[in-house]
């Protein structure tokens, strides 16, 4: 039944995918012509429709059908594909820095696409890389069973509220140094570079204390059942010991200055490689089951911060846009 219901969840989710990939490559591309709100807006239209529709179609209320997994399959891709609409409504807005029209040709130029393939590869490599890597942690764990793999998704979910705010400030490292590099400021860029790091690691602080404090009632959130609550609990109190996740901004500012070859080597040696294999090792062999492989993503972490700060500080990405 779980497989049946996932894989019709997965077939009307990937439609909404395809729009949704679309809307955050023109969101990417405004963010760094300076038009960040663009990405806050279309977010934040996509989620809450998702919500609503989620309310609307998963029970079927007020004469909606209802439609269980489908609808909040329906619900998801009905907000990618709003989210879109807006993203496309801004490259032909009169107001926007970064606009299309069809009196400008489309041809493809090398000049433009040599860079553009170089740098587009390298992010493929690492992102391919990367959900390779979450696939197989993601196996692993649901060997555990499917209390579990409750608790990790359960923990995992509230962790992901962390992690985009540190990719946020990620973001905002990317566009502002490949802004400052492309005006030959080199030194505008390490210090955006700096505030950013700063600002995540407050970030981090903050978090760190919520997820002390508020652990237990956060995982109550999504179940009753004391064992995930206790096990959940130090899962979180885990995971915000040293909070490293919020130094990603190095990785973002390197993403910025077209940096991204190492990057990809990162990722496939940290997240594909090291994370999975420790993560079954201490999960079977070593007998700590859940608990193992969140100590395998914190040293994935651990790694990949120690690796991109050292790129970072070698200098090398201020050369890479000029």
């Amino acid at each position: 039944d779980t497989i049946e219901l996932a894989v019709q969840y997965f077939r009307i989710v990937i439609i909404g995918q395809f729009f949704g990939n679309i809307g955050m490559t023109i969101n990417a591309a405004q963010r760094c012509a300076g038009n960040s709100k663009i990405s806050m807006r279309t977010n934040l239209a996509a989620n809450g429709i998702n919500v609503v529709f989620n309310y609307l179609l998963i029970g079927g209320h007020f004469g909606f059908p209802r439609l269980e997994v489908a609808g909040a399959a329906i619900a998801t891709a009905l907000g990618c594909f709003i989210a879109f609409l807006m993203s496309v409504q801004s490259l032909v807005s009169p107001k926007s820095k970064l606009r299309l029209t069809l009196k400008e040709s489309w041809l493809p130029s090398r000049e433009v696409l040599a860079p553009v393939g170089e740098i587009s590869f390298s992010a493929f490599v690492e992102q391919l890389c990367m959900r390779l890597g979450f696939f197989l942690y993601a196996l692993i764990v649901a060997g555990l069973g499917t209390k579990m793999f409750a608790t990790h998704q359960i923990c995992m979910n509230i962790c992901n509220i962390c992690f985009s705010c540190y990719d946020g400030f990620a973001a905002a490292a990317a566009a502002l140094v490949g802004q400052n590099l492309g005006r030959k400021r080199s030194d505008r860029a390490e210090c955006v570079t700096v505030i950013c790091n700063r600002l995540a690691m407050t970030m981090a602080i903050l978090m760190v204390a919520g997820l002390i404090l508020f652990r237990a009632p956060l995982i109550q959130m999504f179940t009753a059942d004391p064992e995930i609550i206790q096990l959940g609990s130090w899962i979180l109190f885990a995971l915000s010991v040293p909070s490293l996740s919020a130094m990603t901004v190095y990785g973002g500012a390197l993403r910025g200055a077209g940096d991204t070859r190492l990057i990809a080597v990162y990722a496939l040696i940290s997240t594909t490689i090291i994370r999975p294999a420790l993560s079954w090792l201490l999960c079977y062999p070593v007998g700590l089951g859940v608990i193992g492989p969140w100590i395998g993503l914190l040293v994935d972490f651990v790694l990949r911060f120690l690796l991109c700060r050292r790129r970072y500080r070698t200098g090398l990405w201020k050369q890479r846009v000029y």
